[in-house]
């Protein structure tokens, strides 16, 4: 079958991730993109695997290999297919990471993990890895279109990806190199952000014997935690520093060191403390990423399941919006509800305690419903005093008539 045509990618330099299109630059580890060939010639599109599969096109592509749609023709369906690009096959160390990846990944049974179908190795010496097909966005892709998240949103995000590390570390496996992109949010019900755990080529077994040499460091720099850095052995808590990376990521819409150089942003995983959250996230939320980030292993959560117990006390959060309104007024039929500012207060700085975010005034004949302050510049609330004192003053004239 003749190859097909594919259309042109942008590639990251650095870890070898391609895009369709869009951004100018890799959201893993901040590498300037390099676009790749207007058209590339794939021969692997229309290739029949061993009479089981048949390649349909190419979703992406890494440093170990590529990622085509395909048929599987025993049941009919649409699968994933993960193969090592043609002449890797021979590489020794990438064909035992790629077995490794197909044994550790067939081990972890759990509806927050990619399952694994099939395995097969090609007559030319070519290895393949059949998926599930997944159907939705990358989560970084989800926060660059979305903005960052709510706490609710965090909380839910953040309890699947608990569960998903249990299950692989129950196993005895440490993934390595968890981070938005190797995490994909399912096409579904608005709200519910189902997600797969994808692509454990990088995970390992403990107790295994190493592949790489000793020292090396594996995993994308932007989520790599301080030991890693260092280039010692990476165990379960390395894991849940990474995701306090992405929950930091999704909270504040920024990942907590990032930018400059490779060797920069392990310094700073090593020796530097996240910048401050912003200030309308909340404490509680704050305390619980600020340990995930702990850079001594000791100090942070000591298992996932201790993590999402965390994680679930933050829903009764107050203040869980990330982008509180100005004013929330509630009224009943036949009230009116106001709200006073003090503009010629010298002191503009509220006093501490309950008075600083509620301030309540009473308009003569006319009942109260709360209101509340947040914050608003003195230009808002100056206009929402004026809205206020006319609704009063109509009121007023409707009660005189």
């Amino acid at each position: 079958m003749e190859a097909l045509a594919q259309p042109a990618e942008l590639s990251c330099p650095r870890c070898s991730r391609t895009f369709a299109a869009g951004p100018s630059r890799c959201p893993d580890d901040g590498a300037s993109l390099v676009r790749v060939a207007s058209l590339v010639t794939d021969p692997m599109i229309g290739r029949n695997l061993e009479g089981r599969f048949t390649i349909q096109d190419r979703l992406g592509f890494g440093g170990m290999g590529a990622v085509y749609r395909a048929w599987q023709h025993s049941v009919e369906r649409q699968v994933a297919v993960k193969v090592i690009h043609v002449g890797r096959g021979r590489d020794g160390a990438a064909a035992k990471r790629f077995l490794r990846e197909v044994k550790l990944t067939s081990r972890i049974s759990h509806p927050n993990t990619v399952t694994v179908l099939d395995f097969g190795q090609c007559a030319d010496g070519m290895l393949y890895l059949a998926m599930e097909l997944l159907e939705g966005r990358t989560l970084d892709r989800v926060l660059a279109a979305e903005g960052r998240f709510s706490v609710d949103r965090l909380v839910r995000v953040g309890v699947q990806l608990c569960e998903a590390l249990e299950a692989a570390h129950a196993a005895s496996i440490i993934h390595r190199d968890l981070k938005p992109s190797n995490i994909m949010v399912l096409d579904g019900p608005p709200g519910r952000d189902a997600l797969k755990v994808l692509d454990f080529g990088l995970a390992k077994s403990l107790g295994e014997e190493a592949i790489t040499r000793a020292g090396t460091v594996i995993g994308t720099p932007i989520y790599l935690s301080p030991e890693v850095a260092l280039g010692r052995e990476a165990d379960a808590r390395s894991d849940l520093y990474s995701l306090g990376v992405i929950l930091y990521q999704l909270v504040s819409g920024r990942p907590p060191f990032d930018g400059g150089k490779v060797r920069d942003v392990m310094l700073h995983h090593i020796i530097a403390q996240p910048a401050p959250l912003p200030r309308e996230v909340p404490k509680a939320v704050s305390d619980v990423l600020m340990r995930l980030l702990a850079k001594k292993p000791a100090a942070r959560y000591g298992s996932a399941p201790e993590l999402r117990e965390a994680l679930l006390a933050l829903s009764a959060t107050e203040g869980r919006s990330l982008t509180p309104p100005v004013v929330r007024a509630v009224a009943t039929a036949g009230e009116v509800a106001a709200l006073a500012y003090r503009s010629t207060d010298p002191d503009p700085t509220p006093a501490p305690g309950p008075a600083a975010s509620q301030m309540v005034t009473t308009v003569t004949g006319v009942d109260l419903i709360v209101a509340r302050f947040t914050r608003a510049p003195r230009q808002m609330a100056a206009l929402i005093a004026a809205g206020a004192f006319a609704l009063a003053l109509l009121a007023w004239l409707l009660l005189r008539g």
